[in-house]
């Protein structure tokens, strides 16, 4: 699903106050360095099973998609190295992303009144709207500010700018 959020210049400063504030750059910083190289790795490693498959299919771009995930598969189940690979990939990059989340959940009280408006701002609510919404709405919504493509380019541009 495309996360089509947009965070403003305002916004994302204010995203960065906050996070100055919970102490969080140097774990953000380490943490995307580390998804960015996972990331590279899993495009090399999806290169080379999409060789593997043109080298095997000579149809492959006529084929439905059906047919594509079929031909992946079977790729995949004859380089079971390759399929371990990628699984591993998938599984550093989600515990990277969990301890990313799970470090600011648990200092989000520290700015509690600071993120609470900047939810607001971000999602056109009242402080008090997200104040009493569920909390895993709350952490949905940190989420999809934290995915967001403005917000990620706004970091890693502010974090380069800061080394």
């Amino acid at each position: 699903m495309e996360n089509n959020l947009i965070i403003t210049t305002k916004q994302g400063f204010e995203i960065m106050r906050i996070l100055g504030k919970l102490g969080m750059k140097e774990e953000l910083v380490n943490g995307i360095t580390k998804l960015t190289r996972e990331k590279q790795n899993e495009q090399q490693l999806y290169r080379k099973l999409r060789g593997l498959i043109l080298e095997n299919y000579d149809n492959y771009e006529d084929m439905t998609d059906e047919e594509k995930t079929n031909a992946s598969n079977e790729i995949l189940l004859k380089h079971t190295d390759l399929q371990e690979q990628l699984i591993e990939c998938n599984e550093i990059e989600n515990k990277i992303g969990a301890g990313l989340m799970y470090d600011f959940i648990t200092r989000m009280p520290q700015a509690e009144k600071e993120i609470y408006k900047a939810i607001a701002t971000i999602y056109s609510l009242s402080v008090k709207d997200v104040e009493n919404e569920e909390l895993d709405i709350t952490i949905d919504r940190v989420k999809k500010i934290a995915m967001s493509k403005t917000f990620q380019t706004f970091f890693r541009l502010a974090t380069n700018l800061s080394k």
